[in-house]
């Protein structure tokens, strides 16, 4: 699923200003409208579902499982020989289910032969340009690290699981580069009108557990709007009624004179800060074309 700027539903004046002039200008109702619109799509969307599908039988949780070989139904003609069916369960029989996890061992092969060693990196022009070399050996220290490769191979495990899985990419408080996984189904891409080919917008979505006054945990949703300049943050307070907390830049960057912070300023990284990994042209799980042959 593919949310878009289209016919007035989502027309990005500029990204989220127009979102916050709605805040501003209307209250939360259209806002609310719009962001129950978009997981109401998304929670029924069957591609999302079958990113579960994918990962639950790279787990070794097959549909398999779920079935008990003792039950089964019994016919039997009624007072006007019509047939009844009722339920019967056999004790003697074998419900013993013995599941040959072929979906992981394939994709585990294939992460191994793409990622098995560290990727090299080589920019062009690197041979001529001392400048572009230097940045050639910047890129190869952060690719060569152990960290790096065994994100790579947990992207690409993520990838074949469900179609896609994304890459995000972000400065910590410290404001060292840093980048992490986005499991694709907490994420809601949101491209251009004309060839959805170009990411306009994500959502992403999580719950977190919290305590109120009385002692009393229960689980939030959060939402965090991504754009090419900004972020905000948005958490349900009831069912379909989401309150905006915030809306940061990507990054501040520290101006300090004489080690004392004297000026912070907003920084954005000028595209949305997500990179998509696609398992092939269309996005589609390995377990697609063997679900029949495991089941």
């Amino acid at each position: 699923m593919r949310w878009c700027d289209k016919g007035g539903e989502i027309l990005f004046q500029s990204e989220m200003e127009q979102i916050k002039a709605r805040l501003e200008a209307e209250g939360r109702i259209q806002v609310n409208d719009l962001l129950r619109r978009i997981l109401e799509d998304d929670r029924k969307d069957p591609g999302k579902a079958f990113m579960k599908i994918g990962e639950r039988y790279y787990n070794g949780e097959h549909d398999i499982l779920q079935t008990d070989f003792r039950r089964t139904t019994i016919y039997e003609d009624d007072a006007s020989g019509n047939p009844v069916g009722r339920a019967f369960v056999n004790e003697n029989n074998s419900n013993y289910h013995n599941v040959h996890n072929f979906h992981r061992q394939h994709v585990d092969q294939k992460v191994a032969y793409i990622s098995g060693r560290p990727p090299s990196v080589t920019v062009e022009g690197a041979q001529e340009d001392e400048s572009l070399k230097r940045f050639e050996h910047l890129i190869t220290a952060v690719t060569s690290d152990e960290a790096f490769a065994d994100m790579l191979q947990d992207l690409e495990t993520g990838a074949s699981n469900k179609g896609v899985e994304w890459l995000h990419l972000y400065y910590d408080p410290l404001g060292v580069l840093r980048y992490t996984i986005v499991p694709a189904e907490a994420c809601i891409p949101i491209y251009d009108t004309a060839y959805q080919k170009e990411l306009l917008g994500m959502i992403r979505r999580y719950e977190l557990t919290e305590t109120d006054s009385h002692g009393k945990k229960r689980s939030v949703l959060h939402l965090e709007w991504w754009t090419k300049r900004d972020v905000t943050h948005f958490t349900e307070n009831k069912p379909g009624e989401f309150l905006l907390l915030q809306s940061v830049p990507h990054w501040f960057g520290v101006i300090k004179i004489d080690g004392r912070i004297v000026r912070r300023e907003p920084n954005g990284w000028g595209r949305v800060p997500f990179i998509p990994l696609y398992n092939n042209s269309r996005a589609q799980s390995d377990l697609l074309q063997n679900k029949g042959l495991i089941d």
